[in-house]
């Protein structure tokens, strides 16, 4: 490992003994999709899709499907004129000469209109460039867009063990996750009588779509934030990067050959998922400043290291293996100072700087010693040797066989190779 890794991980340990609360054990996340907006332009001219088109969204495992394209709505002046231009029955009534209160009445209209209208003209030429663009994209009555029913645009998943580590991976590690937005064709039953359709405009919009959207999730970094809302930018993807590793019959028909399965299609420019998303309870909980010790807070049984699921990288069985030593040295800790550490709570800032430092040796030697009488390091010894084996392994390419066998001037050449790796 590197100096810098060392460092990482120095910094972690001493996250994990600082933060004296007790982890979560599951914790509920929940996705709501407003809608999928600035659609293509091919896209804009539907009003009816098939029945066999679905757009479907997923995010954490969570996953959202029957979408569909939601034309633009007329206004009530376009409706209006509709109604007006349709053609009327029977002899038209002789208009009546409107009176004087009519005439009062329709102008006090008129004003208050135009008084609304010059009043929306200065907020809006109050607005950023990027509000003003969500703005238009999102009116109901200017573009159509991509949305789902309401009992339809959410979705709830519980994280427990592996799954909870890859959710505080993504937040506290890699800042945010991909979010997938598929298009897809499914196949129906041929019907021999019906006429084939016609290639060009029709069969354009009836194509599949794959694309994917960054999702920042540093804001629930913060301690005691659990949601966030925000317009994720969608970007050309493939049919793999979204996890539909074969397309289906329909699809490919649908292609109608034109363009490879895998091959990324230009279709998406400035098109943004509008998500909502919440985490109960927190992933990263407020630290308190009084910690008192109470039964909740104290670990009466040591509950089993949860088991991950093998990954063919043997750095990362490293990297989850480092955590879960991580997440025991810190309980260890905890246990064996809760009284200082809750006095050191409430000494706040006035405690001295050079009294806590010798306070934290003093404990850190209390614990390694702790660790080394009773066995506790030989047990957290021998779980992580597996996997610095394998990343050996892995590393010289020497699956199967035995490292015992290496003797002589090769011995003193591998260590040496070792070290410096």
């Amino acid at each position: 490992l590197t100096s810098k890794q060392n460092r990482s991980m120095a910094s972690q340990i001493q996250t994990l003994l600082d933060r004296v609360i007790k982890p979560n054990d599951n914790v509920k996340l929940d996705l709501q999709v407003h809608g999928v907006y600035c659609l293509p332009e091919e896209w804009k001219s539907i009003t009816e899709e098939p029945p066999n088109v679905n757009y479907r969204v997923k995010f954490l495992g969570a996953e959202i499907t029957t979408g569909k394209i939601y034309p633009r709505e007329l206004t009530e002046e376009e409706l209006k004129a509709q109604e007006e231009s349709k053609p009327k029955k029977g002899k038209p009534k002789k208009e009546e000469d409107p009176t004087a209160e009519e005439l009062e009445e329709k102008e006090r209209l008129r004003l208050e209109r135009e008084e609304e209208d010059r009043k929306a003209a200065e907020e809006w030429d109050q607005l950023d460039e990027e509000t003003k663009f969500y703005r238009t994209e999102e009116d109901i009555y200017k573009n159509p867009a991509v949305k789902w029913d309401q009992e339809f645009n959410s979705k709830s998943v519980e994280k427990t063990e592996a799954d909870l580590v890859e959710l505080e991976d993504f937040v506290n590690t890699d800042g945010g996750c991909w979010l997938y937005f598929i298009k897809e064709v499914i196949k129906e039953e041929e019907d021999p009588k019906a006429k084939k359709a016609k290639k060009g405009k029709d069969v354009e919009t009836t194509k599949p779509a794959y694309g994917k959207a960054w999702v920042d999730l540093r804001a629930l970094q913060q301690q005691g934030c659990s949601e966030l809302e925000q317009r994720a930018e969608i970007l050309d993807a493939t049919n793999k990067e979204v996890g539909v590793e074969t397309p289906t019959e329909g699809e490919v028909a649908a292609a109608d050959g034109d363009e490879g399965a895998d091959e990324k299609q230009e279709i998406f420019s400035k098109t943004y998922a509008h998500i909502y998303i919440r985490c109960s309870p927190e992933v990263n909980p407020v630290i308190p400043k009084e910690n008192h010790i109470t039964p909740q807070l104290l670990v009466t049984e040591k509950a089993p290291l949860p088991k991950y699921p093998l990954s063919k990288n043997p750095t990362e069985n490293f990297h989850k293996q480092l955590r879960i030593v991580f997440e025991s040295v810190a309980k260890e800790y905890y246990q064996m100072h809760a009284e200082e550490i809750n006095h050191d709570f409430n000494q706040g800032p006035s405690l001295a700087t050079m009294d806590h430092r010798d306070n934290m040796e003093n404990r850190r030697e209390r614990l390694f010693y702790d660790f080394n009488v009773t066995g506790k390091y030989y047990v957290l010894k021998e779980k992580m040797k597996k996997t610095i084996v394998k990343i050996v392994k892995d590393h010289y390419r020497k699956e199967g066989e035995s490292l015992n066998g290496i003797h002589g001037d090769h011995n003193d050449q591998f260590y040496s190779e070792l070290y410096e790796y």
